[in-house]
């Protein structure tokens, strides 16, 4: 079953609070790390790891925070990441290759 993501420009990291986004388990979190969610709380990191989204997108280092109940796509870092470019349209988005040019997402 796919997992739904939220596209986030104004998110720093990718987080998600689901272990099964993740294509191993996420790593636990050795350092007492936490991010502060839109109600203003502050949350801990349970772990860290990678999550493929597509057959073309595997978002790396995805913050593992199960108080959380969205899973937050980055753009930012999804763009550093991956040399991609996001185009924003009315009613969606699309993911593209800078070199290839190719739709991957």
């Amino acid at each position: 079953m796919p997992t739904e993501w939220v596209i986030d420009t104004g998110a720093i990291d990718h987080v998600s609070f689901t272990p099964s986004s993740f294509q191993q388990p996420p790593i636990p979190s050795s350092l007492d790390k936490s991010i502060c969610v839109p109600n203003g709380h502050s949350v801990p990191i349970h772990g860290i790891g990678n999550a493929q989204i597509t057959s073309d997108i595997i978002l790396t280092d995805v913050l593992f925070v199960p108080p959380f109940k969205f899973n937050l796509l980055s753009v930012p870092k999804l763009t550093q990441t991956t040399n991609c470019s996001v185009f924003f349209y009315p009613d969606h988005c699309v993911f593209q290759d800078h070199l290839t040019k190719k739709e991957i997402g």
